[in-house]
C-alpha cells in the first residue's frame, strides 16, 4: 500500500461538538503529546487533495481552511452539511475530531476497497463490531438534498439520510488482514467520554509493553 500517493478527494474534520458528555473541549485534550485535533489533522491531511475543518474556529498550516456551520446546534448531520455544501470535490471523506488515532493506513485501505462502489452510491459507511461509523465516512455531494429532507423533519442522525439516499455499509474487518487488528481498534476508538479517554489511554499503555 503506497501511503505516499493522494486521494484526490477533500477530507473535512468535524470539530463543532458542544463536548458535553466529556465535560471539557474535546478538541485540547491531549494523546501522545498533541491535542485530539492535532493528531487528525497531522494524520490525514497528507494523503487528501485539500483538508478542512468544519466547526469551532482552529488554524493549522495543514488544514486549507476552517468552515463555520451553516446551520449550528444540530450536531454532526450540520458539519456534514457545511462539508458537502463547500466542497469542490464529488466525493469527500469526513470524519470528527473523536477519532484521536485514526491511521492514514486504515482510511486509504477503505478509500481502496469502495472506490468504484461510489459510482453507484452516495455514502459508504463502515461497520465494525459497534455498528456503523458514520464520522469515518465517504459522502457525495449528492446526500445533500437527502441532509436537507433530515433537517426538515427534525431527523438529526446521519444515519437518517439513509431513507432518501443510497448508502452502502461496508465491514470494515475484510479491509484488513487480523494482524492489523490494534490498528482497527485505536482508529476507530470514538471518544466521547471521561470513561472513554481513560479506556484509550488504558490501551496505548498496553500496547506500549
Amino acid at each position: 500500500m503506497d501511503l505516499t500517493k493522494k486521494i484526490y478527494i477533500n477530507c473535512f474534520i468535524l470539530n463543532g461538538g458542544k463536548s458535553t458528555r466529556m465535560t471539557r473541549d474535546k478538541a485540547k485534550i491531549t494523546i501522545n503529546g498533541k491535542s485530539f485535533v492535532e493528531n487528525v489533522i497531522e494524520e490525514l491531511a497528507p494523503i487528501f487533495k485539500k483538508c478542512f475543518l468544519v466547526g469551532k474556529e482552529y488554524h493549522h498550516p495543514f488544514i486549507a481552511g476552517w468552515l463555520e456551520d451553516i446551520i449550528k446546534g444540530i450536531g454532526p448531520i450540520g458539519g456534514l452539511y457545511t462539508a458537502l455544501q463547500n466542497t469542490d470535490t464529488l466525493c469527500n471523506f469526513v470524519t470528527a475530531i473523536d477519532y484521536p488515532l485514526i491511521n492514514r493506513k486504515l482510511v486509504y485501505a477503505l478509500w481502496q476497497k469502495v472506490e468504484n462502489l461510489l459510482n453507484i452510491h452516495d455514502a459508504i459507511i463502515p461497520v465494525y463490531d459497534d455498528g456503523p461509523h458514520p464520522l469515518f465516512g465517504f459522502y457525495r455531494k449528492t446526500c445533500i438534498k437527502a441532509i436537507e429532507k433530515c433537517i426538515k423533519n427534525k431527523k438529526f442522525s446521519i444515519l437518517g439520510i439513509s431513507d432518501y439516499c443510497n448508502i452502502a455499509f461496508s465491514d470494515i474487518k475484510k479491509i484488513l488482514p487480523d494482524r492489523d487488528k490494534i490498528l482497527l481498534e485505536t482508529s476507530l476508538m470514538n471518544i466521547n467520554t471521561p470513561d472513554d479517554y481513560k479506556k484509550l489511554l488504558k490501551m496505548l499503555k498496553n500496547i506500549e509493553k
